[in-house]
């Protein structure tokens, strides 16, 4: 049983990587020479991610499920759980692949790791489902605001 959950928590790990911010800048690259408006959407939502995300964290902190000790300011947004950043980039990305002319099959593949990623995120206990809410809507806002942004380009 043990060695099931440290598959388990192995394969976590690797989607959960899905939503960083490393797997997103490697998205951003390849989208510059594929579609440039992907791009730029893509650039907008990377930066909006923060504008809106850190004063949210910092203001209303709220510990991990495993808690994390912090000093600096910059630890206490890693250190804090409201909302789930991985969630916001993951469903912003989520939208922005699912507004492109890409095949449905792989549309719902963007979707269905979309939500593996939001899993992953409470499975590892690094967010609580409201954490993962609030990120959602969080992406939701994000990709509003950026879809409108890059239309004026």
């Amino acid at each position: 049983m043990k060695a099931v959950s440290y598959y388990l928590n192995s394969v976590m790990k690797d989607v959960t990587a899905m939503g960083g911010i490393t797997f997103y800048a490697v998205l951003l690259v390849f989208s510059y020479f594929l579609d440039i408006r992907v791009f730029y959407k893509l650039l907008a939502g990377a930066f909006l991610m923060y504008i809106i995300n850190v004063p949210l964290k910092l203001v209303f902190y709220k510990d991990r499920p495993n808690k994390m000790g912090y000093k600096a300011l910059w630890e206490k947004f890693e250190a804090s759980s409201f909302p789930s950043v991985h969630s916001a980039r993951v469903i912003f990305l989520a939208l922005v692949f699912w507004t492109t002319s890409m095949p449905l099959l792989l549309k719902a593949f963007v979707v269905l790791v979309a939500a593996l990623v939001m899993v992953s995120r409470v499975w590892l206990k690094k967010h609580f489902w409201s954490d993962v809410a609030a990120g959602i809507i969080s992406g939701l806002v994000i990709f509003y605001i950026a879809e409108n942004f890059v239309i004026l380009l």
